[in-house]
């Protein structure tokens, strides 16, 4: 078969099937089922040498019987030819979407024009050019090959990115897309170095380009169908793929496209890899296929290529300026990788980046301090100057590097990370994206860590900024302006308000945090909350927040004293009880429940007629849920306490929990 060149080669392109329209003879355009073949972008009428025989013509005669229409006909078209319909069709989709689409699905023409993509032919290419066999073909025919191939995938990818934003399901068919992506990182983990010229390197350059921004746009429109053919595809290419990302990386200069590109897909992979990995947490097993995680913190002394990635995104980011786009993009590259890897996690350990980033919190907060000091300039304002940029980006590597990590965690305990908020503190409450990432940071540093619970308790050193008394007077120790912010924080702004008391629900599990936060009286801002009338018996936003909260403070037996010393507290939440809450329906059964197991506690709950109600009332519930927890409270209740058990004698209460107790024993209840 001849090459797009005119040249023979070994390395035949396939042919493929395609739906062109054609005229046989009648006035309607009949769809027919056509062979298509690449053939070279050179012409094919080639003069001929002295001597040689003219080749002859595959044309018929006018009047010859081969002249009249054929139900198949055989199409060659090259790839440049392929390049330029592709981006026609492009330019349709955006013309006419509904019409376009509908036209690709009834000629399958998306299927046709991925069935050309085939790696192995750019791969024998490029092998051929570094080392090239006596009966090869010309070094530049070769190379022209290359090109308009590797053209025809940027054009076909910019078409699919199109077919993405307007009908996924084009590109989504299980056939489709599964060799289509192994094509794909195929082409990519393609062995280019240095081997190859200049103009061609730009070219594997560009396509590169498109070809990342379509695995982004796949993971994007359509991650549940993508994700695993594209983590399969990587797993199968591993080591490949790592030597091309960091080759990007180090292009941040030379081909800025595709250093965004590349770290932008690998951006968005893993965070769809986080996204996938919270919901089937439940459902791993060791017969699980292998994850970008799983691949990342690979210990093998032959896997040093996930090192050397998070080295150069790293370097990459610390290397540039501050107002340079390119920083934001490796920043977010980072910050995806130190969210699933624990091995980027020790990475940036080693390379004090926990250390780097409260210097620079340090410097930002000095920087502010002496602003305000210029009369008449405004602070922190966004189009003038980056401090907002620089100080998010700061907290969230920090937050990303602290997560579910004990070292890095105590790593920023010496580095004073709570001081050094508690300084930022009044710019922080002028900024509510500011106040967001300083509060998930927060929410993470505490995570299982009462050390830093502890810390937040301390009575913080350093200055405030002058004029800070328009901003809210300091507090002693950032524990109170936390529970200050909570108290006034305004309904309106439900994203911090729903962090900050995550955020108090973590501080509710330690001591000493449970001691600032009753000496505050801060609780008894929970008696001040107004709950539905009327038909409405859906619970607000706020009062389920303040739920979970008194559930953490209620696992200690100091908390449940805090909560039991708050005049009416259980009153509300025997109220509370009989709205409908569907995130957490059985919160106040829980804290009872809690409670009940404190002897300290019994007295004062069999006290309240209002909570037995509740707790006799769930044992004849339908759900079992509610059953089960109110069975295990009056049974904690009544153990090791006489006065309960004579209580509790009254006929309708002994029965239900004599009914519990039996269903308890069949094993009904944990069925």
């Amino acid at each position: 078969m001849e090459d797009f060149l005119g040249v023979s080669t070994s390395h035949p392109l396939p042919e493929k099937k395609s739906m062109v329209a054609a005229s046989v003879g009648s006035a309607e355009i009949q769809p027919l089922v056509q062979s298509m073949v690449l053939l070279p972008e050179a012409s094919r009428e080639q003069p001929t040498a002295q001597g040689e025989q003219e080749p002859t013509s595959s044309r018929p005669p006018p009047h010859s019987p081969l002249s009249a229409p054929l139900p198949q006909q055989c199409v060659f078209v090259t790839a440049s030819l392929l390049s330029a319909i592709c981006s026609l069709l492009d330019n349709l989709l955006v013309i006419a979407p509904r019409d376009t689409v509908n036209a690709f699905g009834k000629a399958h023409l998306i299927e046709l024009l991925c069935g050309i993509v085939d790696a192995t032919f750019i791969e024998a290419c490029v092998q051929e050019l570094r080392t090239p066999l006596p009966s090869s073909p010309p070094g530049e025919h070769v190379q022209a090959q290359v090109s308009f191939f590797l053209e025809y995938l940027s054009s076909l990818s910019r078409l699919l990115k199109s077919c993405l934003l307007v009908e996924p399901n084009l590109v989504t068919q299980d056939d489709l897309l599964k060799p289509l992506i192994n094509n794909i990182i195929r082409v990519l983990t393609v062995c280019i170095n240095n081997a190859l010229d200049v103009e061609l390197m730009s070219a594997f350059y560009h396509t590169w380009t498109h070809l990342f921004d379509l695995l982004a746009a796949l993971l994007r429109k359509a991650g549940a169908v993508s994700h695993p053919s594209i983590t399969s595809a990587l797993a199968r290419h591993w080591a490949a793929m790592m030597d091309v990302f960091c080759e990007c990386v180090g292009l941040s200069s030379r081909c800025p496209a595709l250093y965004t590109s590349s770290l932008h897909f690998l951006s968005v992979l893993l965070t769809e890899e986080a996204r996938r990995h919270c919901q089937d947490k439940d459902k791993a097993s060791s017969l699980s296929p292998p994850t970008i995680t799983s691949l990342l913190d690979e210990t093998q002394d032959n896997q040093k290529s996930p090192d050397r990635l998070n080295e150069v995104i790293l370097q990459c980011y610390e290397g540039k300026s501050s107002r340079d786009t390119l920083k934001r993009v490796a920043a977010n590259a980072l910050l995806s990788l130190l969210a699933v890897s624990r091995r980027a996690q020790k990475h940036a350990l080693k390379a004090d980046l926990i250390d780097k980033c409260m210097e620079q919190m340090k410097h930002i907060n000095a920087q502010l301090n002496l602003d305000s000091l210029q009369p008449g300039k405004a602070v922190l304002k966004k189009k003038e100057d980056g401090f907002i940029k620089e100080l998010s980006i700061a907290m969230q590597l920090l937050r990303n590097c602290l997560y579910q990590n004990e070292e890095c965690k105590e790593v920023a305990l010496e580095a004073h990370l709570v001081p050094v908020l508690h300084s930022l503190w009044p710019w922080l409450l002028m900024d509510d994206s500011l106040m967001q990432n300083a509060l998930q940071l927060l929410y993470v540093y505490t995570a299982n860590f009462p050390n830093g619970c502890s810390s937040l308790c301390w009575s913080s050193y350093g200055q405030y900024p002058v004029h800070a008394a328009h901003r809210g007077a300091s507090s002693s120790s950032l524990m109170l302006c936390i529970l200050k912010l909570a108290s006034q924080m305004p309904l309106e702004n439900t994203n911090i308000q729903q962090t900050v008391f995550l955020f108090l629900s973590n501080l509710a599990l330690s001591h000493d945090c449970k001691g600032v936060i009753q000496k505050s009286n801060f609780l008894q801002n929970f008696l001040s909350l107004t709950l539905p009338k009327g038909g409405n018996k859906h619970l607000s936003n706020l009062t389920i927040l303040w739920l979970k909260l008194l559930l953490n403070i209620s696992f200690g037996e100091d908390g449940q004293q805090m909560i039991l010393r708050l005049d009416g507290c259980l009153d509300l939440l025997t109220e509370i009880s009989k709205y409908k809450h569907k995130s957490s329906p059985y919160i106040p059964l829980l804290i009872f429940h809690n409670m009940c197991f404190s002897p300290a506690n019994k007295p004062k709950i069999l006290a309240n007629e209002k909570v037995i109600t509740i707790l006799a009332a769930c044992l004849e519930s339908k759900n079992q849920n509610a059953q089960r927890i109110a069975a295990a409270a009056l049974w904690a209740l009544t153990y090791n306490y006489q006065k309960a058990k004579t209580t509790l004698k009254n006929p309708s209460i002994k029965r239900k929990v004599d009914e519990a107790y039996s269903l308890a024993k069949k094993g009904k209840f944990y069925s």
